[in-house]
């Protein structure tokens, strides 16, 4: 195989930064790195340091869906047992 053409952003002060460059600075995924320089060329915006607490969207707890998955089951079972 090739190499991989690697992206060189050019942030508002000069500098030059890959995304793999930035992700291990900042200790986060290659992904997240490459999210920020899409979305900012501010070095203040793209060097802020990752705080876990701020990061993503919560998906919601295990007991709700496994709630969720009983009450679908009991619903599921009644409409079963009314057809027999």
């Amino acid at each position: 195989m090739g190499n991989r053409r690697t992206i060189t952003y050019i942030l508002d002060d000069g500098q030059k930064v890959t995304s793999k460059q930035l992700a291990k600075q900042l200790g986060v995924t290659n992904s997240a790195a490459n999210n920020r320089l899409k979305r900012s060329t501010d070095p203040k915006k793209v060097f802020k340091p990752y705080v876990e607490g701020q990061g993503g969207v919560a998906r919601g707890s295990q007991k709700d869906k496994e709630l969720q998955a009983k009450l679908k089951d009991k619903e599921m079972l009644e409409l079963a047992l009314k057809h027999i």
